[in-house]
């Protein structure tokens, strides 16, 4: 898969995953705009930052999806204000977890 298409499939997985689970408590536009926005800020670390650090797949892979993780889950902190940390980061895993799964899967 290349780079193109893993974006497509990351934030639509996602942003739809976050409208199902927040889509009583925000408004749309929040939080397809915040989907849009943690994809886009984190896949192009995963994809071309860490695997430039040469610790060979399987660290590579946790490294960059922790890192993914983490930085959306502060994101959605602060995206979604009345969200605690734990919840951002329950969120962010759910989120994450589904794409990454999509993206094994079709490679």
């Amino acid at each position: 898969m290349n780079f193109i298409a893993a974006y497509t499939l990351t934030v639509l997985i996602e942003t739809v995953a976050l409208f199902i689970l927040l889509r009583k408590k925000y408004e749309t536009t929040t939080i397809l705009k915040n989907g849009f926005v943690a994809s886009t800020v984190t896949l192009p670390f995963v994809w071309f930052v860490f695997p430039l650090l040469g610790f060979g797949w399987t660290l590579t892979f946790v490294f960059s999806e922790v890192f993914a993780i983490v930085v959306e889950a502060i994101w959605y902190k602060l995206a979604f204000k009345q969200m605690g940390y734990g919840n951002s980061l329950v969120l962010s895993l759910i989120c994450n977890l589904l794409s990454i799964v999509a993206g094994l899967l079709l490679s």
